[in-house]
């Protein structure tokens, strides 16, 4: 331990929780009974490409599950909230999830409802939505972490969000996904406790 006090940076959806496999199996599978795409082949995300939709109807279906009573039930990673129960207080903690500008109050009950223990600053980036239109201060989440404290880690399941992060400088841990290749939690999270001491991602 170097006396350094560290951030840990925590996407929410995919991360902090199961929102696209929750949706997939929720709302699309019993929409599209004759689907062969399975959760574990979606290799791609967003989807709609593999789901044979534009993207706007892929966005416009995912919102309306984040703004009903689907998003409000998802439970919180069972690792991530073992791993804050044990190591939590030792660092820092914040949430940033892109998410449209109509759905942050949910995403952030969300959040503060099962994290608040730890997570006590919750930011975002304005995910894109066909006419919505609001300024946009960073384009991407290393922008966002550039402005930030450097000893931070982001730990997110988007391999865009990830590229965007180290060209910041940032050290970056990829929760894994089907459309990543991230490592099993287990081992992320052992890598995450390596962070907080020391200083080192791999």
């Amino acid at each position: 331990m170097d006396g350094v006090i560290r951030t840990v940076v925590w996407d929410v959806d995919d991360v902090l929780n199961d929102l696209m496999q929750s949706w997939f199996n929720s709302v699309w599978i019993p929409e599209h009974p004759g689907e062969i795409l399975r959760y574990a082949d979606v290799s791609q995300n967003p989807p709609h490409g593999l789901l044979g939709v534009s993207r706007d109807e892929y966005h416009l279906s995912l919102d309306e599950f984040r703004l009903g009573p689907g998003y409000a039930r998802l439970e919180p990673n069972p690792a991530v909230l073992s791993w804050l129960a044990a190591e939590g207080g030792s660092c820092r903690h914040v949430a940033l999830t892109a998410t449209p500008l109509r759905a942050v109050p949910t995403t952030a009950a969300w959040v503060l409802r099962h994290f608040g223990n730890w997570i006590r600053e919750f930011a975002f980036l304005p995910a894109e939505r066909t006419g919505e239109t609001v300024p946009t201060y960073d384009a991407d989440k290393g922008q966002w972490l550039a402005r930030h404290s450097a000893s931070s880690v982001l730990v997110d399941d988007s391999p865009q969000n990830i590229a965007a992060a180290r060209a910041a400088g940032i050290a970056t841990l990829s929760w894994p996904r089907p459309w990543n290749d991230g490592l099993p939690a287990a081992e992320t999270l052992q890598a995450l406790s390596r962070y907080v001491l020391t200083g080192e991602a791999s």
